[in-house]
């Protein structure tokens, strides 16, 4: 059984856990079997998307069929079968093929309810802060980029790449694999000059792999190494 309305947060993640991608599940109507709502994904430039699905006992399958915000950050349709458990409070499953077919895709996801805390009339809505208190999060960084190849000999790739934040120039060197682009920024080509005495802006040496894919979150995504 889901609630409607809810709201869920959950990760879908790839290869085994080492690529996680945080989304938002609003379900916003349930006529039968029959679900809607949308998808957010905050490390995707918030790209949003609609969602349709079926629920059969405790099965749950939908997709992602129309994009309503960012739509070239995110695979346009995308498939998800899965499996309500612990008193409809939490949604486990993978990716799939086109409806009806037995293609798998490599990402799993989980889901978990958004529920309101319930307070009695003595207990300030706020929530109490203390000296003591720990709250723990992720907080994650989008840097927007142009990437530039202009050699190509073999497998072996060079090029250059323009950092909009951090207004800079890199050059890289890296290798072309089954996997994608796999690279490593080794030089400044030029940076602001308000800019040359931040170590964060210029952090040379940075391994990247470049992959695509046909079945994803997005077409094309980088990860650090």
């Amino acid at each position: 059984m889901i609630y409607v309305p809810s709201e869920w947060m959950g990760v879908c993640s790839y290869d085994g856990g080492q690529e996680d991608f945080p989304f938002k599940m609003h379900v916003a109507s349930l006529k039968g079997k029959d679900i809607t709502g949308t998808i957010t994904w905050p490390t995707l430039g918030n790209a949003k998307t609609k969602i349709r699905g079926k629920i059969e006992g405790n099965n749950f399958s939908f997709e992602e069929y129309e994009a309503i915000f960012n739509g070239d950050e995110v695979q346009i349709p995308s498939y998800y079968s899965g499996l309500i458990s612990a008193g409809g409070k939490v949604i486990k499953g993978k990716t799939v093929g086109e409806a009806g077919s037995d293609d798998e895709d490599d990402a799993t996801f989980q889901l978990d309810l958004v529920e309101e805390e319930e307070s009695s009339a003595d207990e300030p809505l706020i929530p109490k802060i203390t000296a003591d208190a720990k709250f723990e999060g992720k907080y994650f960084t989008e840097s927007p980029f142009t990437l530039k190849i202009s050699k190509r000999k073999g497998d072996l790739v060079e090029g250059t790449i323009s950092w909009k934040h951090q207004q800079c120039k890199t050059k890289f060197k890296g290798t072309v694999t089954a996997q994608g682009l796999k690279f490593e920024e080794y030089e400044v080509i030029s940076q602001e000059d308000d800019k040359k005495s931040s170590p964060r802006a210029y952090h040379l040496h940075r391994n990247f792999l470049f992959r695509f894919r046909v079945q994803g979150r997005r077409t094309i995504w980088t990860r650090n190494e």
